[in-house]
């Protein structure tokens, strides 16, 4: 059964968390009834609540908020899956990945990327490394 409303998410979210409205707003440092009377009006939330939220709730998958898509929570791999995403040198290097014909080893070289980006701290000394190697390619 899919959740119509992101409001609708958000009150199962929680209860699940064994969480009343009111502690939900305080946990979010949201004013009083800000959530409860989008609740009662199954309207929808600013920007600024939602944001809230998600810096309450950091492992709240905010795609599964706002449209009912993929798993309630985000897993370690999600999280820094969307770091990466969102890293500039990784971008660059997907776009380089898209020019290469052997979709093989851009898989390949995409799995070892993600590999580093959870394992090394020196992430973008291996992220400019590797962009060094596909563009020599």
């Amino acid at each position: 059964m899919e959740i119509e409303k992101p409001i609708t998410r958000i009150k199962l979210f929680a209860k699940l968390n064994n969480l009343s409205i009111k502690k939900f707003e305080e946990a979010c440092d949201l004013k009083a009834n800000v959530i409860q009377n989008a609740v009662n009006r199954k309207s929808s939330m600013s920007d600024v609540t939602l944001g809230k939220i998600k810096s309450a709730f950091p492992n709240l998958n905010m795609t599964w908020v706002l449209l009912g898509k993929e798993e309630m929570l985000l897993t370690e791999n999600s999280n820094a899956k969307e770091k990466m995403n969102q890293d500039p040198d990784y971008k660059q290097i997907l776009q380089m990945l898209e020019r290469l014909d052997d979709t093989t080893l851009a898989t390949s070289i995409q799995d070892k990327l993600f590999e580093l980006y959870q394992n090394n701290s020196d992430l973008k000394t291996e992220l400019l490394r590797v962009y060094q190697l596909v563009g020599n390619l």
